[in-house]
């Protein structure tokens, strides 16, 4: 899969991403365009209506990509966090320690970012794949106003996940083979 130098998670993000962000949008567009609040004014803008049966299929199959290409993103990541726990020795500092919560909080601001940054990418692949399966049965995959509302919230959710994952790359030096003075700085 990969080694410390040559990790696959940064590379097998961008299609999970670039699907998912998609599917999310084009299920708010759907909603904005059918909810009686907020029709006329996507109409005055632009006129939607022959096209919410294309929208509806479109952010359906793309939420099934998103899915399918966040599966290697999801087991790629997992094998990078494990890494990362394994150098930081995070089960040992935790099976010694007396005061767990104490240990937790001590931990490296990069471990705290990857928890959160996986936790997030997570609940996104599971709560699209709830969409998938309840829209599945829905002549034309139409969202449900629930399904659109927890598209807004996911759209959110995973554009910051995605800086949280840039900023463990970039600022934290998480999957990159450092020299120099960088190698301090990854050691860290």
């Amino acid at each position: 899969m990969s080694s410390d130098s040559h990790p696959i998670h940064p590379a097998t993000v961008h299609f999970p991403i670039a699907f998912l962000s998609l599917a999310y949008a084009l299920d708010i567009v759907y909603g904005l365009s059918t909810h009686p609040s907020s029709a006329k004014i996507v109409a005055s803008i632009y006129d939607t209506a022959p096209l919410l049966g294309d929208i509806a299929k479109s952010s359906y199959y793309l939420g099934i990509l998103g899915i399918v290409t966040g599966i290697p993103a999801v087991v790629t990541g997992v094998q990078q966090l494990l890494l990362m726990l394994k150098k930081q020795d995070l089960a040992t500092k935790l099976q010694k320690s007396q005061n767990k919560s104490a240990t937790v909080q001590k931990m490296h601001p990069k471990l705290k970012i990857a928890f959160l940054h996986a936790a997030l990418n997570d609940v996104a692949i599971v709560a699209t794949g709830n969409n998938w399966w309840t829209r599945r049965s829905i002549a034309g995959n139409a969202p449900t106003d629930t399904g659109v509302l927890v598209s807004a919230g996911l759209l959110s959710s995973l554009l910051f996940s995605a800086f949280l994952g840039g900023k463990l790359v970039y600022e934290h030096g998480v999957g990159v083979m450092r020299v120099g003075e960088s190698n301090r700085v990854k050691a860290q």
